[in-house]
């Protein structure tokens, strides 16, 4: 006896239908319930929001501002152009149903999916295959149980493909000229005949016992004990969307890891640094930052801590910026430009967590948020030196919203 399928029923592995509303209501109790869902509760409140919306208001597309107050219980005043929460939450929610299909879901009956662009949820009714029991052999033998991996694989890497194709033919039709406010300010670090290095960090760590990693104070530490392969989650967000910027407007940038940069790079290139001096220790041989300036403290014996002082409020007492400890709620980062003695241009984004760091690279790489440091410097077609303090919000690990408080120009 073999385990075959005929072609109509192979036919019927193509075959989505809508789902109905029962079936519905009893997917999304199986996702919610799931622990990829478990551990945040507003990717747990959007898909449940979208989800019955699609039964009761099938194909609707939801506005960013409905969602906010209705699923996430922010007040009627929520601006989405100020607050990117619904934006980044729902990109979330698309990478945590494909990890769900891709692991747990593989044999779901139901397929959720929010589109690209838009905020509803397509609910799909997977066909199941029909399997027929033939005597005697085949050589077309399929083993049934394998079938639902196999179909959602090659589902996910033909809508990677597709994905990227989209994206490349997308941004290369687009037009090469930077946008107003991008092109004043990243004008110097784009110039054909300058060379421009993104600096990411790899601080110093050390193995503990329990198998996770600590950063290492400067005392001298084996050297079979160090782990120097480390970047944090917001330096690698931020190396990525820095050469995007670049590579979409034809100037390629040169990428390296802070304990391989060499005076020569820093005499002939300008220098973007992702991350602080916690972790970019070659920013001490830099200028220093003159208002702004970040302090390090040792927290327990490897574990350090990274604040914010602020040193030109004109009083004896110094005003400290820092972070809120676990679940981490806010940041300080601080977005800097100066001139070296060779004359190159050096910006330095950074956090006092790497939560911070993303945050600060997020503010300089959308239009919209550097037409707003722009204003905030009163220099809308020239760039000085300057200081510039943002308070960032976060929720579940993840900068929704930054802003400007407070700015120093360089002198």
């Amino acid at each position: 006896m073999k385990w075959t399928r005929s072609k109509e029923d192979q036919s019927q592995l193509a075959i989505d239908k809508p789902a109905p509303a029962e079936e519905i209501s009893q997917q999304l109790e199986r996702m919610i319930g799931d622990p990829i869902f478990r551990k945040s509760e507003n990717l747990r409140n959007i898909l449940t929001f979208l989800a019955q919306e699609s039964i009761t208001h099938p194909g609707a597309n939801h506005k960013e501002h409905e969602i906010a107050t209705r699923a996430l219980g922010r007040s009627d005043d929520f601006d989405p152009r100020l607050d990117s929460t619904v934006r980044v939450h729902t990109a979330r929610l698309r990478t945590k149903l494909a990890e769900y299909y891709a692991s747990t879901g593989q044999n779901d009956p139901v397929m959720f999916d929010i589109p690209k662009g838009a905020y509803q949820l397509d609910a799909r009714l997977r066909e199941q295959p029909q399997v027929s029991v033939m005597d005697g052999p085949h050589e077309n033998v399929a083993k049934p149980l394998a079938i639902p991996r196999f179909r959602a694989l090659w589902a996910w890497m033909v809508a990677g493909v597709a994905a990227g194709l989209a994206i490349y033919f997308w941004m290369d039709s687009r037009s090469k000229v930077c946008p107003p406010a991008l092109g004043v300010f990243w004008a110097d670090f784009m110039k054909p005949e300058e060379e421009t290095t993104l600096v990411f960090s790899t601080p110093k760590m050390t193995a503990t016992d329990g198998g996770g990693l600590r950063f290492v104070q400067m005392d001298p530490v084996s050297p079979e004990l160090l782990v120097e392969t480390y970047a944090g989650t917001g330096e690698v967000y931020g190396i990525g969307a820095l050469s995007g910027l670049f590579a979409q407007y034809s100037k390629p940038a040169r990428v390296k890891r802070g304990r391989l940069l060499t005076w020569d790079d820093a005499r002939q290139q300008n220098l973007v640094f992702v991350g602080g001096p916690a972790v970019n220790v070659q920013l001490g041989e830099l200028p220093e930052l003159q208002r702004f300036r970040f302090v390090t403290t040792a927290n327990g014996t490897f574990l350090r801590d990274s604040y914010i002082n602020d040193v030109g409020t004109g009083t004896p007492q110094q005003v400290q910026y820092g972070h809120s400890r676990r679940p981490c709620t806010y940041d300080h980062a601080v977005i800097a430009r100066m001139r070296r003695a060779s004359n190159r241009a050096m910006l330095l984004l950074a956090g006092t967590t790497t939560v911070g760091t993303q945050a600060a690279v997020d503010f300089v790489v959308r239009e919209e948020t550097t037409k707003a440091l722009l204003d905030a410097l009163k220099t809308p077609h020239t760039i000085p030196g300057f200081e510039v303090l943002l308070s960032v919000k976060v929720s579940d690990g993840v900068p929704v919203h930054s802003r400007i408080v407070a700015v120093h120009i360089r002198r």
